[in-house]
């Protein structure tokens, strides 16, 4: 679970994170493995999102993101701090290096990547 805050940090919304690593999205040509939904807790299922923000980019040639994973680990750091989605099986020029997502509490723009393994 995730909670986005206001600037007078009141709880604004609470956010369960849904991971679907085996999900298969197409982008430029390519099959990416995997997809993050944003769901609203107090809602019923019908209020989930997917989370394309971040983590819909078309591939480059030296990128196989066809059985990445991503979803596979998603985790909060609490109440107003940023959320990250993983991949652990993206590979970059035949380097197993996996990927990282992190997103701001909002869980909006502004996200930023990085690779565990690099």
């Amino acid at each position: 679970q995730h909670q986005v805050v206001d600037e007078s940090n009141n709880i604004f919304e609470n956010v369960l994170l849904v991971g679907a690593p085996k999900e298969i999205r197409v982008f430029g040509g390519k099959d990416t493995g995997g997809a993050l939904y944003r769901c609203n807790a107090r809602n019923d299922s019908e209020s989930c999102q997917r989370m394309d923000e971040g983590t819909s980019s078309v591939p480059t040639s030296s990128e196989l993101v066809n059985d990445q994973w991503l979803g596979v680990t998603v985790a909060s750091q609490g109440s107003g701090k940023k959320a990250v989605a993983c991949a652990h099986r993206y590979i970059k020029d035949n380097a197993a290096l996996g990927r990282c997502v992190v997103f701001t509490q909002e869980l909006g723009q502004d996200v930023s990547h990085f690779r565990p393994c690099e």
